[in-house]
């Protein structure tokens, strides 16, 4: 009964956040308040879908690394939070060069500004990916449940129900990097995603802190539920697994994707290194 009641306020609080997004810019308009205090609708869904974009592709390239989480690959995993935000957008945004093959062909195509953009989501996705490991671990499966449904259960079965023990998990880690995107300004601003959370940055340097903070409204409601949510899960405990015994190959991969390719890029590719 007490886990029931639980799962209902928490679709409760995550109903009434996506209700706020959607609520707050028509009633704001209804009940006639400036309308510059608010965003326009166009760039508030950028705000909220950009972010939310990153947290679903994060989680799903933090898989792999959950279970590193719980044993002794853990500070490995972290890696990608240990360099700059926007290392693994700079890096492969190298490849957009008209010097390179793939530059020409972009620019040829009229895909420069498509390609920035989705690197931009791909770049911080790498970097945000020890965020969800970090909130799978907390409610991952042990590696004997894994083995024991490799050994007895149909892959079709085996999928279902790893989603079903993951999916508190997998919530969890979409929630938590979205939230942190959402004061993430760097990487969206040099791939031109207009953005509410861009447009304050900006505003920091030509205005008092306060006005900005009093125009950033209407991102607080939904936040602070998401935060709330969030919050409930504060209590679980990272135990060690120590039945992991090797890495992942695609956790591997994950970490060359976000920190040693760009990096080997920057280095071989870039012309001058001072830049």
């Amino acid at each position: 009964m007490m886990r029931q009641a639980s799962r209902q306020a928490d679709v409760g609080i995550l109903l009434a956040a996506a209700l706020l997004v959607g609520v707050i810019p028509t009633l704001v308009v209804g009940i006639g308040i400036p309308s510059s205090t608010l965003p326009d609708p166009e760039r508030l869904l950028r705000t909220i879908l950009y972010p939310l974009g990153v947290g679903v592709l994060a989680t799903i390239l933090a898989m792999p690394l959950a279970s590193w989480m719980r044993s002794r690959m853990a500070w490995w995993a972290l890696l990608p939070m240990l360099v700059p935000s926007y290392l693994a957008y700079v890096g492969w945004g190298v490849l957009r060069s008209p010097d390179l093959p793939t530059g020409v062909w972009l620019a040829g195509a009229g895909l420069q500004r498509e390609a920035g953009i989705a690197l931009a989501v791909f770049g911080l996705s790498l970097w945000a990916t020890p965020l969800g490991a970090i909130a799978q671990a907390l409610l991952l499966e042990r590696s004997s449940v894994r083995d024991h449904l490799r050994l007895d259960a149909p892959w079709s079965r085996r999928a279902w129900t790893l989603v079903a023990l993951r999916g508190r998990g997998l919530a969890t880690s979409v929630l938590l990097v979205s939230l942190v995107m959402l004061g993430s300004s760097v990487p969206f601003h040099l791939a031109q995603v207009d953005t509410w959370a861009i447009r304050l940055w900006f505003r920091t340097q030509e205005e008092p802190l306060a006005n900005v903070v009093a125009d950033a409204w209407p991102l607080v409601p939904p936040v602070a539920l998401a935060s709330i949510w969030l919050a409930r899960r504060a209590g679980s405990r990272l135990e060690l697994d120590t039945t992991t015994t090797r890495a992942s190959r695609l956790g591997w991969g994950v970490l060359a994707l976000g920190v040693l390719v760009p990096a080997a890029l920057l280095a071989f590719l870039l012309h001058e290194p001072r830049a």
